[in-house]
């Protein structure tokens, strides 16, 4: 019987500097730290540690630059070490952001890419340039490109990996996207509780300010739900039926949509409203708290995806384009742009579907309803 060989310190600084490569520490073409400087953090000797890395260096996970340094290889097979995906989401907690990072880990991990979650204070933070400057390929989820600075916005773009921004028509900007088709969705909401028989149908939407102007979170949820309001009622009670918050930063939306709904009292002056799925909670909480019932007062319909949405009670009429339909796109648009570097800015979408809940009533045989007049 064979005698096991005993593992000698530098066996033991070698294995420990291979994981911290596999754990993306040092991901491919990061320089080490010194060697001297290694050896300290390791509470190994010099020599120690110099051993360790040439064994490295034969096996070609390193690569030694005489007068550089000492750098992981770029061209190490992923069979042999997985790519690292980087997975920037805003840092304010919406919970959607949860969800799309809970699918991306989930799907980088079958793709044998290793997730690096990414929390960016705004779409100019440094955090975005470490990150991509330390990864294989980029994913960023809601990635506003025309307020990104220039730096940001050129380094993005220098082609040396794949970015996919999530939720924006960012190809305009020379990046690939994958979006879903919100106008569609709210226009087919719209219509649906048209059909149903609302006219005064109010809107709910987080506000932000930029340069001194104050816009909607989600314009395109705005601008869909406006144009049609105001066909049906002209552009003053269709102002008067915009429920727009602020919401101090890093902070949950529902109270303040909470606060502004409950402010309308028990007979509000409409008979439906329409929000984004992550902030319905605080819609549904005021008018339940003001007495009013839904569907059988007030309807609500909602655009977005959660995970859990099939346990909301009563269950949501919505349209979503499913946040893991956008992931698994972003994971082919990466492959797509990693075999055909040079290829035009590519674009994917994600179909919108419709799920009839229970949380809007036809009122189209009503005369009045709480109040106001159909």
């Amino acid at each position: 019987m064979t005698e096991r060989r005993k593992q000698t310190k530098s066996d033991l600084v070698r294995e420990e500097l291979l994981r911290q490569i596999r754990i993306g520490n040092f991901p491919r073409g990061a320089a080490l730290p010194p060697e001297r400087a290694l050896a300290e953090s390791l509470d190994a000797s010099y020599m120690t540690v110099r051993k360790a890395v040439g064994q490295l260096v034969e096996a070609d996970y390193l690569e030694r630059q005489p007068g550089v340094g000492t750098f992981v290889r770029q061209n190490i097979p992923s069979r042999q070490l997985a790519r690292i995906l980087a997975i920037v989401v805003p840092a304010y907690g919406a919970p959607e952001h949860f969800d799309f990072m809970n699918h991306s880990c989930r799907l980088a991990g079958r793709e044998n890419y290793l997730p690096r979650p990414v929390f960016a204070r705004s779409w100019n933070d440094k955090a975005i340039l470490d990150a991509y400057q330390n990864c294989d390929a980029m994913i960023l989820f809601c990635g506003d490109t025309n307020v990104m600075s220039p730096t940001i916005r050129n380094q993005l773009l220098d082609r040396s990996r794949p970015v996919v921004i999530i939720g924006s028509h960012a190809y305009l900007n020379g990046f690939d996207t994958v979006i879903g088709s919100p106008f569609v969705a709210i226009n087919s909401l719209m219509d649906y509780l048209i059909d149903n028989g609302h006219r005064n149908i109010a809107c709910v939407n987080q506000c932000l300010e930029r340069d001194g102007i104050r816009y909607p979170a989600d314009p395109q949820l705005y601008d869909s739900w406006f144009l049609r309001t105001r066909e049906l009622l002209g552009g003053d009670a269709a102002e008067k039926l915009f429920i727009g918050v602020d919401v101090p930063e890093f902070e949950q939306p529902h109270r303040k949509i909470y606060e502004a709904i409950r402010k309308f009292g028990p007979n509000p002056p409409f008979t439906a409203v329409v929000s984004t799925t992550s902030m319905v909670w605080g819609v549904i909480a005021a008018l339940i708290d003001l007495g009013l019932r839904v569907p059988e007062d007030i309807s609500v319909a909602t655009v977005g995806d959660r995970q859990e949405l099939e346990y909301y009670r009563p269950r949501l009429t919505h349209y979503s384009a499913p946040l893991r339909g956008h992931v698994e796109k972003a994971l082919e648009l990466i492959q797509v742009r990693r075999e055909h570097p040079d290829v035009p800015p590519l674009s994917r979408l994600v179909p919108e579907r419709f799920i009839e809940g229970e949380t809007v009533r036809n009122i189209s045989e009503s005369k009045i309803t709480k109040g106001v007049v159909l």
